[in-house]
């Protein structure tokens, strides 16, 4: 430091004429510029973890809604289109996504009056017949005569399955229901059919369901306990935990633990009914359908003291 300056750096600079002085503030040479290069490096750092929080924002939040929306559509529901917003590979996706949905409504629609066409050509010819084999009279034996109508009958529930299973739960809204009293309404159905049936109906908390949904889900579990079942069928309704289950109970053979998933496929049935019981095979896939479409689960289980006890658990909303 060049004497008589106190608070300036001096710094001497030799040349071959003369030695030149150049003053520095000291406070200027003990700051440096390493605080400056830190405030820097921070910013930096912020800014790019808020581009990041910004670009992961953009490409999280339409594939999330993507995610929902596939699920709900696995689920049976009819989400509306998901908005082809985002990146341009997002907005493929989503795009993509909208044309399949909207192809696999194109299907059922179609499916649906397929099915509907060929049940109204099928029910006047039956419907002829029925006459027919009525007016029959004395011409032929009372037992050849009543086969002929139980014949013609089957026909006619065959026709009904077709039709439920190709009716759409998902244009039916949700609304408040008393499970209880829907099993009730079912089982005094079955009861002027003839069906000798019994409730046990606990108090359980309203749910949001599909009323027409669940009465043919209902009403295909007590026709599957009548014709595979006999005897007694009881139709229950508790609290279990976070859910409601609903049973639908009998005397029959049961069902082996191995043969449970096949026969909740379409146009599936019991080995013994090949020879025997008639029907499509489709009244155990309409109920696993409409139990899926409410996310609800569908078991077929022992029946302690024997015959089987066709459950679904609904989920309670929390």
């Amino acid at each position: 430091m060049r004497p008589g300056t106190p608070g300036v750096l001096w710094v001497r600079l030799p040349t071959s004429r003369a030695d030149y002085w150049v003053g520095f503030p000291r406070n200027r040479v003990d700051r440096g510029e390493s605080d400056a290069l830190l405030y820097w490096i921070f910013a930096g750092v912020l800014i790019a973890i808020a581009a990041t929080a910004l670009i992961a924002w953009r490409l999280n939040r339409p594939l999330a809604r993507l995610a929902r929306t596939a699920e709900e559509l696995g689920q049976g529901k009819d989400p509306p289109p998901v908005p082809e917003t985002g990146p341009t590979e997002v907005r493929a996706v989503a795009k993509a996504f909208n044309q399949m949905k909207e192809r696999l409504k194109d299907n059922e629609r179609e499916r649906t009056t397929f099915l509907a066409g060929i049940s109204h050509d099928l029910r006047t010819p039956l419907a002829r017949l029925r006459l027919d084999v009525e007016m029959l009279g004395g011409r032929v034996e009372g037992d050849t005569q009543k086969a002929m109508v139980a014949d013609l009958e089957d026909m006619n529930a065959i026709i009904d399955q077709f039709i439920d299973y190709a009716r759409s739960e998902a244009t039916e809204p949700f609304s408040a229901v008393d499970l209880g009293r829907l099993a009730r309404e079912g089982a005094e159905r079955a009861a002027r059919a003839g069906v000798a049936i019994r409730c046990e109906l606990a108090d359980v908390p309203v749910l949001m369901l599909r009323p027409l949904a669940i009465n043919r889900l209902v009403a295909n579990l007590v026709q599957n306990a009548v014709k595979h079942g006999g005897g007694e069928v009881v139709v229950s309704v508790r609290a279990a935990g976070s859910e409601v289950l609903l049973g639908v109970s009998d005397r029959g053979p049961g069902i082996a633990a191995g043969e449970v998933e096949r026969l909740k496929e379409p146009f599936t049935r019991r080995d013994e009914a090949r020879s025997g019981q008639s029907g499509a095979g489709l009244g155990l896939a309409i109920v696993a359908r409409i139990a899926k479409a409410h996310g609800a689960r569908f078991d077929l289980l022992p029946r302690e003291g024997g015959g089987l006890v066709a459950q679904v658990a609904f989920p309670v909303a929390s």
